[in-house]
C-alpha cells in the first residue's frame, strides 16, 4: 500500500495522553499493555520524552511545536478551526 494514498484520520488529536487515561481510570475502561517489543524504546517514545522535559522548562511548548506543525503543510496534519458547540 502506498502510504501518500492514505487518508490519516486523527479523531484524538487535540486530546492529551493524561485526558484519555484519566477519562479510562473515571470510566473503568481498560488500558491494555502493549505487548510490542518494541515498546518504550521507540524513536516516538523518546520525541515524547523529549518535549515532556522541555515542557517543565517552557511551558506551552508543545502546545507551540504542534501549531507549528499544524501550520506547516506537513501531510496528515491540516490547519482547520476547531468548531465548540
Amino acid at each position: 500500500v502506498d502510504k501518500h494514498s492514505m487518508t490519516m484520520i486523527r479523531p484524538l488529536i487535540y486530546t492529551s495522553e493524561k485526558s484519555v487515561k484519566e477519562f479510562c481510570r473515571r470510566n473503568s475502561v481498560p488500558i491494555v499493555k502493549n505487548t510490542c517489543p518494541e515498546d518504550k524504546n521507540t524513536n516516538r517514545e523518546n520525541v515524547k520524552n523529549m518535549i515532556k522535559m522541555l515542557e517543565k522548562e517552557h511551558r506551552g511548548v508543545s502546545y507551540r511545536i504542534f501549531r507549528a506543525i499544524e501550520k506547516s503543510g506537513i501531510d496528515g496534519f491540516t490547519d482547520f478551526e476547531r468548531k465548540d458547540g
